[in-house]
């Protein structure tokens, strides 16, 4: 939605860092905090009696544990760590602590919504997300001109806002946990972290990756033409998120009627939709984007391919993890 505003407020080198941080900082939330989805769903959406339970130990690991681990990392690297592929070590700072809040709403609270069909709170936490980064991020890059630091502040400012308002809307449920609750939020998730990180790997390590060997302008034209075939990524995102409730009220042998419906939507969508993400970046892009970024859009075209395919490769992962 900013990248038209961003492209003619950055310069390649200065998105690419920007990019390069964000992607490297979400591995944390891949590996700590991602594979906890499919259970909160499950805790959620099927009403059993250890449910609030578990909920429970999530939540209070989103809401409470990880913001306070991630805080004291980010302080250790505030104070041993200068520089990392050439962004100061007070920047990845700042984006670390935001990664650290970011749990409490996009992993708990709206999948806790989503799990629940409570229609009301998932806009209020979406809705209010969105509008945040987005008007802070104009602000403080387009507006106020401040670069990298203007982004990971607003990274930061985002995700403390949508951390409190996740914990007033989505509470934490009053249910007595025993270990074998925990011990059953371990079991179910440390085997999801490959899964976690291959898709991670999938949108973000080609980033922090060029950082390593090439210049930031690089990484700029890459994560630029990035961006925008994860339009269709978001999409294709977003219509699995809506179906998965019911995945995980499915019986085996399946397809049953419940899923063969959304599947059939699913395998449309990862065909068509990056098509269209395409023809619109051939057809728009020039009139849109500052022409520093115009050699991106053949990257775009090559990486929309691999969205095709991500959109495919999320209809089995449903039935295995759900």
């Amino acid at each position: 939605m900013i990248l038209p505003f961003i492209s003619h407020s950055m310069s390649p080198s200065e998105f690419g860092a920007a990019s390069m941080l964000t992607a490297s900082a979400l591995l944390v939330t891949a590996i700590v905090a991602q594979p906890l989805v499919q259970l909160i769903i499950r805790a959620a959406a099927r009403g059993e009696d250890d449910g609030p339970a578990l909920l429970r130990v999530m939540g209070l690991y989103c809401y409470v544990v990880l913001p306070v681990a991630v805080g004291l990392v980010a302080a250790g690297l505030a104070l041993f760590v200068p520089q990392f592929l050439g962004v100061t070590g007070h920047i990845w700072t700042i984006e670390l602590l935001a990664i650290g809040f970011q749990p409490a709403a996009s992993v708990f609270g709206l999948w806790v919504a989503q799990a629940r069909e409570d229609l009301r709170r998932f806009v209020w936490l979406s809705s209010t997300s969105v509008l945040v980064t987005a008007i802070s991020k104009l602000v403080m890059v387009v507006g106020l001109n401040m670069g990298i630091a203007g982004w990971v502040l607003s990274d930061l400012i985002s995700a403390i806002i949508s951390a409190l308002l996740a914990f007033s809307l989505i509470r934490i449920p009053r249910a007595q946990v025993r270990s074998e609750h925990i011990r059953y939020t371990l079991r179910f998730s440390l085997p999801l972290v490959p899964h976690s990180a291959s898709l991670w790997a999938l949108a973000s390590l080609s980033r922090p990756a060029m950082a390593a060997v090439s210049s930031l302008e690089q990484v700029g034209l890459l994560s630029f033409g990035l961006q925008l075939a994860q339009i269709a990524g978001l999409i294709l995102t977003e219509t699995n998120r809506a179906v998965l409730p019911g995945y995980s009220r499915e019986t085996f042998p399946a397809p049953t009627a419940r899923t063969l419906g959304p599947v059939r939507w699913q395998l449309l969508a990862a065909l068509s939709v990056p098509a269209f993400v395409g023809c619109g970046v051939a057809m728009a892009g020039q009139w849109i984007f500052a022409e520093t970024y115009w050699s991106s859009f053949f990257l775009t075209g090559i990486l929309l391919v691999g969205q095709a395919a991500f959109g495919l490769y999320l209809i089995p992962m449903n039935y295995l993890t759900q």
